[in-house]
């Protein structure tokens, strides 16, 4: 099935990377994700949204718009500021 038709509904993908000294965690982050970090940020830039919409088109970036105002209680992953989450 399509990203955009399921990603409200499964957890974005989760690798685990083995080094000689430690493990990293990587998560993909889902389309959704993406913009939800991109609106709530205080920095307000627009070039950013603006990649995001050319990147994704206008029709799926405002149904993501609508799911986020329609939130449900699903949870989004995001970056803020392109840092890490805290634990």
């Amino acid at each position: 099935m399509h990203e955009f038709a399921t990603q409200l509904f499964l957890v974005p993908e989760e690798y685990l990377i083995m080094l000689s000294d430690k493990m990293i965690k990587l998560i993909r982050l889902r389309p959704i994700d993406k913009l939800f970090s991109i609106i709530i940020t205080d920095s307000g830039k627009f070039d950013e949204f603006e990649n995001f919409i050319n990147t994704y088109g206008t029709v799926e970036t405002v149904v993501m718009l609508l799911m986020i105002m329609s939130n449900k209680n699903y949870i989004f992953y995001p970056f803020y500021n392109k840092k890490r989450p805290a634990a």
